[in-house]
Order: C-alpha cells, then sequence, then structure tokens
C-alpha cells in the first residue's frame, strides 16, 4: 500500500528493500511515516533527513539489523518508534536526535542483547511516560541492577523494567561513558 498525504505517508508492504539518502526530504510536515513490513535491510544515514516533524516512524517486520548513527537526528519531535520484527541485536543512542523524548520505543520480536549498549534506554525509563517493549534473548550477568523482561512477543514485558540508580555496575558505567552513552 503506498499513501501519502500531508502529515501521513504509508509506505507498507510495498516489498522496498532500498530507501535511498533524502528521500523524504521535501516531506517536512510529514508526522507519520510507516515503512513496516518491507524487506529493507538497511538504511542509510540520511534516509530521514528533512523530517522535522515526524511523531510515529515505524519500521516494523523489515531485515534490520542495524540503523545507523545519527540516522533519525533531524526528527527532535519522535515520540513513537516501532523497530518490532526486525533482527537488530542492539540500538544505540545516537541513532536518536540528540534531545529526543521518545514516549515508546518497542523491539519486541528481535534478538536483543540487553548490555552496556542499552544502558541508555534505562534513562528513557525515568520518565513515568515512556514504555520501552521487547525482550531480551539472553540475560547478562553484569547487569545485576536491571530487571530484564523475558518473554514471548505475545505477551511483551518492557525490555528493562527497573533501574536502580547508585547501584549501578561499575563496569558497565565505565563501558556506557567511554563509548558516549552516559
Amino acid at each position: 500500500m503506498f499513501v501519502v498525504n500531508r502529515s501521513r505517508c504509508e509506505l507498507e508492504c510495498c516489498v522496498c528493500s532500498f530507501i535511498p539518502d533524502h528521500v523524504f526530504g521535501d516531506l517536512r510536515n510529514l508526522t507519520t511515516l510507516d515503512l513496516s513490513s518491507n524487506q529493507l535491510d538497511h538504511v542509510w544515514p540520511r534516509t530521514f533527513t528533512g523530517l522535522r516533524s515526524l511523531v510515529r516512524l515505524h519500521l516494523a517486520d523489515n531485515r534490520l539489523t542495524d540503523l545507523p548513527e545519527g540516522v533519525l537526528r533531524h526528527s527532535p519531535r519522535l515520540r513513537r518508534l516501532n523497530l518490532d520484527g526486525n533482527a537488530l541485536t542492539t540500538l544505540r543512542q545516537y541513532v536518536l536526535a540528540r534531545r529526543s523524548r521518545l514516549t515508546v520505543l518497542s523491539l519486541v520480536g528481535n534478538p536483543v542483547h540487553c548490555d552496556c549498549r542499552l544502558a541508555w534506554i534505562a534513562h528513557l525509563l525515568h520518565d513515568d511516560r515512556t514504555s520501552v517493549w521487547g525482550s531480551c534473548r539472553r540475560q547478562p550477568s553484569a547487569l545485576d541492577d536491571l530487571s530484564l523482561g523475558m518473554t514471548s512477543p505475545e505477551y511483551p514485558l518492557p525490555l528493562i523494567t527497573g533501574y536502580k540508580m547508585g547501584q549501578t555496575d561499575p563496569s558497565c558505567l565505565a563501558t556506557s561513558a567511554s563509548n558516549g552513552l552516559l
């Protein structure tokens, strides 16, 4: 289905495997972009450049294994990011705009490795309006202070359901700080 109006663009089930840089550049008023159920295995760092009004991005049910650094840096209004059903093992903080205020991040159905690279997600959960959904592929031993949901996609629990401030594993903090996550 291909639908475009002033605020919404749906390219759902179009069997797209590739979307070039700057393709949405002229859609500055676009608030919702649905690229679900395609065959996307890669997006370029500037694919979403120009989408300053984007509030909802649906990239569910594709073949994404990674999102490039800064791919959503030009979308500071982004509130809902749906990445369900891809092959993501992690999600770097630098994917988002610097002052992003996500309210929903969904990673259900991805083989996510819950480790220090996801420590930034715990900070999202300090805001009661933020929900993070998904499950971990394995539970790491280094993050004893995080309660990680282990669940099936049919009954998703928050990926990180709790974060104990002041009791963070020092090795995780050191790794996260050196990677720019904290």
